[in-house]
């Protein structure tokens, strides 16, 4: 059973997931393949540096990631090449991993599931949701970026009605972590009934 997560920027993906992780699931982070595949001498990090040169990199090699995001933002052609570079290697990732590590439940961790299609090889998505205040709020404390910035990654995201009306589960974390994780359970169980039957 492949069962993809998703949410906006700053919902609490990172907190059901971990949830998920506790119950013995398989979690595939595809932000933690990103990083992987931008290490020095990474598949994705040759690629980029064989299209910007050493624009967007530190002396040392490594990516600059908030430069190249800042560039993503400001230009769309960049945002584009950037994407076409980026999400077929982690999706080539992490279809490597559900083969080589076939397990009961894989949880797809990816911020950007349906914006690079991942959805259509999961059996179910289910999305953790907050609201875009409480989502800018978040963000701010977590990442040290200003509301304006937040709100300009919140657009560049699936917007939050179309993500909603795609899921088949929904967790709402807008309240205590207990309340969460009560969400993660009863959805835990459903699924598990539903691939029993």
């Amino acid at each position: 059973m492949i069962v993809g997560l998703t949410g906006g920027i700053a919902s609490g993906k990172t907190l059901c997931c971990n949830w998920f992780a506790a119950q013995g699931c398989y979690i595939i982070d595809a932000d933690l393949i990103a990083k992987e595949l931008v290490t020095v001498g990474g598949v994705v990090w040759l690629q980029l540096r064989a299209h910007f040169g050493e624009t967007i990199f530190y002396a040392d090699g490594n990516l600059n990631r908030a430069l190249l995001r800042e560039k993503m933002f400001h230009n769309q052609e960049i945002k584009e090449k950037v994407n076409q570079i980026f999400h077929p290697a982690v999706r080539a990732e992490i279809e490597k991993r559900i083969h080589l590590y076939p397990h009961a439940f894989t949880l797809l961790d990816v911020p950007l599931l349906f914006e690079t299609q991942l959805h259509k090889i999961c059996h179910m998505v289910i999305v953790v949701d907050i609201p875009v205040s409480l989502q800018i709020a978040r963000g701010v404390c977590r990442d040290g970026v200003n509301s304006a910035q937040m709100q300009r990654i919140i657009a560049s995201q699936i917007s939050r009605e179309k993500r909603l009306s795609l899921a088949n589960f929904i967790i709402d974390n807008s309240n205590s972590i207990a309340q969460t994780y009560q969400q993660c359970q009863q959805i835990y169980q459903q699924i598990l009934s539903l691939n029993a039957a």
